[in-house]
């Protein structure tokens, strides 16, 4: 059964969807590095996932799924229709 947080995502449903991973590397200089991951949105009982054409699937964590946002068209989302930026403490 789903819950109430996934029928909210369900617009995001075979979606173009980009996971923009961001890597702190100095904060007080506010030196940041960006790497995107293209793929398909997914939902499910266990949240929304990407799922890239080579098959690797990528689950966006509970913390960033408040903040996902239709593309403004920018040349690192691509085709993507939607994204999410994810902070990591390393790649």
């Amino acid at each position: 059964m789903m819950s109430m947080a996934d029928r909210e995502l369900d617009y995001l449903e075979g979606a173009r969807f980009c996971i923009v991973l961001m890597k702190v590397l100095d904060q007080e200089a506010g030196k940041v590095q960006l790497t995107p991951i293209y793929g398909t949105a997914r939902v499910s009982a266990g949240g929304l996932s990407v799922e890239e054409s080579s098959g690797s699937i990528h689950a966006v964590p509970d913390s960033a799924l408040a903040s996902i946002y239709p593309s403004d068209g920018n040349e690192m989302l691509g085709d993507a229709e939607y994204y999410a930026v994810v902070k990591i403490s390393a790649l």
